[in-house]
């Protein structure tokens, strides 16, 4: 099964690995990209399959739920 483990995208910018995504400096603005990484105490210890697109589609909803009350940064 394919997971994503780490990005390598060097055309994107400066590279920053967190425990769980991958950062990308562009000047005044940040891509991050969720991997499937799954750490404990600082440590990597497991990647499971779709992690990261659960990630996000997580943080979709909860923005979705809640654009009423926080705001939220929406390029243009």
């Amino acid at each position: 099964m394919d997971v994503l483990k780490e990005t390598n995208s060097g055309n994107l910018g400066q590279k920053k690995a967190g425990k769980v995504r991958d950062i990308y400096e562009q000047g005044d603005k940040l891509i991050l990209i969720a991997t499937d990484r799954h750490s404990f105490f600082d440590r990597i210890i497991a990647h499971i399959p779709w992690k990261g697109q659960v990630l996000n589609q997580v943080s979709a909803w909860w923005f979705e739920q809640t654009k009423a009350i926080v705001s939220l940064h929406h390029p243009k």
